[in-house]
């Protein structure tokens, strides 16, 4: 029996299975040691880019210090030879300000042999950015 690399959209469906399950272990083996993770611009609190898998658990530790309650939720995987396009929505609460955001988000991923090279995230950061900062009254 011949073994086949998964397509990109598998790759990233599998990736994110794992991110949503909480197995870093997992969702590590669909990332290349040297992944290049550049993040939304003028993201509240992950300025990026993000390199290699310390930079992708540097992102994990990020989001688990400064969100309550973090959800992605996937909507939709595209794939196209070795690219892969998703759209989610992100979902919790910021901890400094309480308050609570629900945002859209896509990302274009680069696959190489079953593992994430590259991606870039796309996300609403207005929306993102109202819940980061505190109310005025």
């Amino acid at each position: 029996m011949t073994m086949t690399t998964p397509d990109a959209a598998t790759t990233v469906k599998r990736f994110l299975d794992a991110v949503q399950a909480g197995d870093v272990e997992t969702a590590m083996s669909y990332v290349d040691d040297d992944v290049e993770m550049n993040t939304a611009e003028h993201h509240p609190f992950l300025p990026g880019p993000y390199r290699g898998r310390q930079g992708f658990l540097q992102i994990m530790a990020k989001i688990g210090e400064v969100l309550d309650g973090f959800r992605l939720d996937v909507q939709r995987v595209l794939g196209c030879g070795d690219v892969a396009v998703t759209q989610l929505r992100y979902s919790g609460t910021v901890k400094q300000t309480g308050r609570s955001f629900d945002v859209q988000a896509a990302f274009i991923w680069d696959v190489r042999d079953g593992k994430v090279i590259r991606n870039q995230e796309f996300m609403d950061t207005l929306q993102f950015m109202n819940a980061w900062q505190a109310s005025d009254s």
